[in-house]
This record gives C-alpha cells, sequence and structure tokens, in this order.
C-alpha cells in the first residue's frame, strides 16, 4: 500500500533535474513531464498518470495539469497528443453548454435531443462563421452578441424618432 499524495503537493516536489522528469514535445509546445505507472487510487489495473507543466511554466499550479490513462502501452507523447486532440472536444461541449444552454434541454425523446443538438451545433458553427471567416468561438460569440444588442438600441432608436407609443413597443417585446 502507498502513500496518498495530493497531485499538487506531491508535482511541487519535483524539480527539472529529477530522473523521471524529463521534457517532450507534443504539436509544437515543449512540457515537462512525470510519469507514474502503477495502482492510483484503488484502481488495480496498471494505470499511468502523467503531470505536465508547460516548458515556461514550472511550478505554476495554474498551469499544472494532471493525465490518466489505462493503456500503459502508449508512450508519454501519445498519451498527450490524445488529450490535445480531445481538449478541443472538451471545450466544444462546454460552451455548448455554458453559452448555448445545451445543458438545460428538457427533451425526453431521441429524435428531440437529435434535433436540438442539430439547432445547437448549427448555432456554434454561426459564432465561428459570422463574420464570413472562421473565429474562435468566443470572438464569434461576443461579435454575435454585440450585433444583436446594436440592432436592440437602433430599432428602440427608431421607435422613438416615429414617435411610437411606448406600449406598441413594448407589444414587440411581448
Amino acid at each position: 500500500m502507498g502513500i496518498r499524495q495530493n497531485i499538487k503537493q506531491f508535482a511541487i516536489l519535483s524539480q527539472k533535474t529529477d530522473i523521471a522528469v524529463r521534457l517532450v514535445t507534443v504539436g509544437n509546445r515543449q512540457y515537462y513531464v512525470y510519469r507514474y505507472e502503477g495502482k492510483l487510487n484503488r484502481q488495480d489495473n496498471a494505470v499511468v498518470l502523467i503531470i505536465t507543466y508547460p516548458k515556461d511554466k514550472f511550478h505554476d499550479t495554474k498551469a499544472l495539469r494532471a493525465f490518466v490513462c489505462t493503456n500503459s502501452a502508449l508512450t508519454t507523447e501519445e498519451i498527450l497528443k490524445f488529450y490535445c486532440n480531445s481538449w478541443q472536444i472538451e471545450v466544444y461541449f462546454r460552451n455548448c453548454k455554458t453559452k448555448l444552454a445545451f445543458d438545460k434541454c428538457q427533451i425526453r425523446s431521441a429524435q428531440g435531443v437529435r434535433r436540438f443538438w442539430l439547432i445547437t451545433s448549427l448555432a456554434y458553427y454561426i459564432c465561428c462563421m459570422n463574420t464570413w471567416q472562421f473565429v474562435p468561438f468566443d470572438e464569434g460569440y461576443h461579435n454575435l452578441q454585440s450585433q444583436i444588442q446594436r440592432q436592440y438600441i437602433t430599432f428602440i432608436y427608431t421607435c422613438g424618432v416615429k414617435h411610437l407609443p411606448l406600449d406598441d413597443l413594448l407589444s414587440f417585446a411581448a
């Protein structure tokens, strides 16, 4: 039975010069990594735990990342490549949940969920392509919100210039 220790506490004790710590390149980025193989939190199967810091952020706890893999045949570089690729999917789902309300879906039928997912995906695409060139989702979402806000303000201003009664204006909002 080993000693249980928090990953942050363990990682802060590591040094760049430790034998188990090495510099690896994934894509065009470099990371200091520590690889552990063995039992982890009562998991009997062999587990690979990789603790990483970007090259220029060693011992920065905000930059610390830990990855767990149950396939010990994979190299450290392969595991990190898989995580780098899957991270984009994680970001996509987080944006769909937090900005496009996918987590608020209350549809129960499989067909309804597929339709809602299609609409959510379309909204995501519109955010990324609303300037007719690809932009990151957050930038496109902000641009789209700004456009909608400007349209609201323009509409209200136009109603004021035309001297429309407030009740007529409010009827548009209902």
